[in-house]
């Protein structure tokens, strides 16, 4: 079979082809400017997450409701950006917990970006999110950014978290992009 002329493509997740981008500095619009506003509130829930108090039973309500706000500081920042780059959120305001999985979505971003950054290869530690996701593969493919935006997307639609679990869940997704 001739393939000259193909574009090459990649398979990826519920085998969905997308075309390999041999351009893969495809920019996406507003990304600087969401890491530098995500960045105090990523410290501060993993600060939340590593000393979360569970001594009383009004101190775990009163962390909960801190990584909750911090949750929705982080779904606001990604609701801009995915506005800027003209992605449509309305199946995210279709879910009961759409803030915390805008948030999740955030934290999905920040790995890809940082590990994009870093070259990180498989034999080095980065991209826990993307790995916890089962999208670790990403980087490091000649995908362009706005095709791992949409499959960030989809994967954190996708996600399973008990109700009561996300807030944890993003505070550890948030320890482990800073390093901790």
């Amino acid at each position: 079979m001739d393939t000259a002329g193909q574009t090459p493509c990649v398979y990826y997740g519920d085998n969905e082809k997308l075309e390999s981008n041999p351009v893969a500095e495809e920019k996406i619009v507003g990304i600087e400017q969401f890491k530098q506003h995500t960045s105090p509130i990523i410290s501060q829930l993993a600060e939340k997450s590593l000393d979360f108090n569970t001594s009383t039973t009004r101190s775990i309500q009163a962390d909960n409701d801190t990584l909750q706000i911090l949750s929705n500081d982080l779904a606001r920042e990604v609701s801009k950006l995915l506005e800027q780059n003209d992605f449509d959120i309305s199946e995210f305001l279709e879910v009961d917990d759409s803030e915390y999985r805008l948030a999740y979505l955030a934290l999905l971003l920040l790995d890809y970006e940082q590990a994009y950054a870093q070259n990180i290869t498989r034999a080095s530690i980065g991209e826990c999110i993307l790995r916890a996701a089962g999208v670790g593969e990403l980087v490091g493919k000649a995908v362009g950014k706005r095709s791992v935006m949409k499959i960030l997307i989809k994967a954190s639609l996708k996600r399973a978290v008990p109700y009561l679990g996300w807030g944890l869940a993003i505070g550890e997704g948030a320890a482990c992009l800073a390093g901790y």
